[in-house]
């Protein structure tokens, strides 16, 4: 009985701390011809003044059809450690003067978070200004109560 309520309790547990996505935006990404779909999870917002900070979810896709998508997967398999679909961010906003900060960043080799974790070079930090119509000023609209 004992084992049974502990098993109970732990699966609650691991559930309560998987994120919860929240669709905020897709864009044709500015670097590429890929559709950028941006997702916040709620629960990570921390406000301190005008700096909002927040995990972040990009799912990377290629406007392919699924098929050609699958095509496209197993042409590049041995290459698959490098291909990045998805990316989650710790990102910080400041509301008052327009501009954001990446914190932290992981890439993945599978959409939505899973998979591999692909090796970056990606350096995090710094504050860089938001741009109109990008993915970051539909994150920093919803960080901010801009919408």
């Amino acid at each position: 009985m004992t084992k049974a309520l502990l098993m109970l309790l732990l699966a609650g547990l691991s559930n309560s701390a998987m994120a919860e996505w929240l669709k905020v935006s897709a864009i044709h990404s500015q670097e590429s011809p890929e559709i950028q779909i941006a997702y916040v999870d709620p629960a990570t917002i921390q406000k301190d003044g005008n700096i909002v900070k927040m995990l972040v979810l990009v799912d990377h896709h290629s406007g392919l059809s699924k098929d050609m998508e699958n095509r496209l997967d197993s042409l590049f398999s041995g290459f698959k450690r490098d291909i990045t679909k998805s990316w989650q961010v710790q990102d910080e906003f400041d509301c008052k003067a327009e501009r954001l900060s990446m914190l932290s960043y992981t890439a993945y080799t599978e959409h939505m978070g899973n998979g591999e974790i692909v090796p970056s070079n990606v350096v995090t930090g710094g504050w860089e200004p938001v741009l109109p119509g990008s993915i970051g000023e539909a994150l920093w609209k919803y960080a901010c109560g801009k919408q």
